[in-house]
């Protein structure tokens, strides 16, 4: 009996002593293992209904990714580096906002649910900060617009038609742009389906393709095929080109730019080249109509 009170007044006491010091026994209660564990799962429960859910982003990703497909050129912002010869590409504001967001949402998901993702959005958000900084660049070379694409596009927008948009749209911008036989398959492909395009003309020769915006004026169209013929002559030293074999023009262009004017053009750049000219191809502002040099030597023959 003694011994069963003594254990009694021990435990009364433990308690008074823990009350003094501010601990409740409920409290320690609940920091035992079992409900700190319980109350760790119920807290991790809550974190995850407030997740985005994969499927949610996934879906809204490949809507995205459609609306991008059905672009019209046009909606291809580009924001110009003078200095560099250069645009940055960037895609419609609104379509890059909600990329934006899909970012974000998919930064709070667990690394673990990455790995369930369309390999596409993998790819998108490896890579958004970096686009982010530092857009697509295409170059272009001053006066002659020769292009190029030195890292082309990300992964995540590949195979989506962008590319032959781009091009399109930077056609627009600079009024013309040339190719040589020389650059990349993927970019002589685009050519090649830039040409297809009702509102552009187009000037072939063996080794390059000079294409036109449409809706240029006729004067400007006489100046850049008058450069671009000079080019060849000047710079390549290309035997005299043949109109139809040689060198061809689109049916449009040519009607517009009138068949003989166009011979005549070239049998005068022809002559003026073999007087071995300090003058350099795309160096002048003015046509070739009004530059005196090339007047003076038409008029001498």
């Amino acid at each position: 009996m003694n011994s069963i009170l003594s254990i009694v007044k021990k435990i009364l006491k433990e308690e008074s002593e823990i009350k003094e010091k501010g601990i409740e026994i409920s409290r320690l209660q609940k920091l035992q293992p079992k409900n700190y564990l319980a109350k760790r799962v119920k807290s991790v429960e809550k974190e995850s209904k407030n997740l985005p859910k994969v499927s949610e982003i996934e879906s809204r990703f490949l809507s995205i990714i459609d609306s991008i497909k059905n672009l019209n050129w046009s909606d291809i912002i580009l924001k110009e580096n003078n200095s560099a010869h250069s645009f940055d590409v960037h895609l419609p504001k609104k379509i890059e906002k909600e990329l934006g967001g899909i970012y974000k949402k998919l930064d709070k998901i667990y690394y673990d649910y990455q790995i369930r993702l369309n390999k596409r959005i993998r790819d998108f958000y490896e890579d958004y900060s970096t686009h982010k900084q530092d857009p697509p660049q295409i170059n272009y070379e001053s006066g002659r617009n020769r292009t190029h694409f030195p890292d082309g596009l990300p992964d995540w927008l590949k195979n989506l038609g962008l590319g032959l948009k781009i091009y399109r749209r930077v056609l627009n911008e600079l009024g013309h742009i040339v190719s040589e036989d020389n650059a990349s398959a993927g970019v002589q492909k685009i050519y090649t389906d830039l040409i297809q395009f009702s509102d552009v003309n187009c000037v072939l020769i063996k080794d390059g393709t000079l294409v036109i915006e449409k809706d240029l004026d006729v004067k400007t169209k006489q100046k850049i095929v008058a450069e671009y013929i000079y080019e060849q002559y000047i710079e390549y030293n290309f035997p005299k080109l043949k109109l139809n074999k040689s060198i061809v023009f689109d049916s449009a262009l040519l009607s517009e730019l009138g068949k003989s004017k166009v011979e005549d053009l070239n049998e005068r750049l022809y002559k003026f080249y073999k007087r071995r000219p300090s003058r350099r191809s795309w160096e002048d502002s003015s046509s070739f109509e009004d530059y005196k040099e090339y007047q003076d030597d038409y008029k001498e023959e």
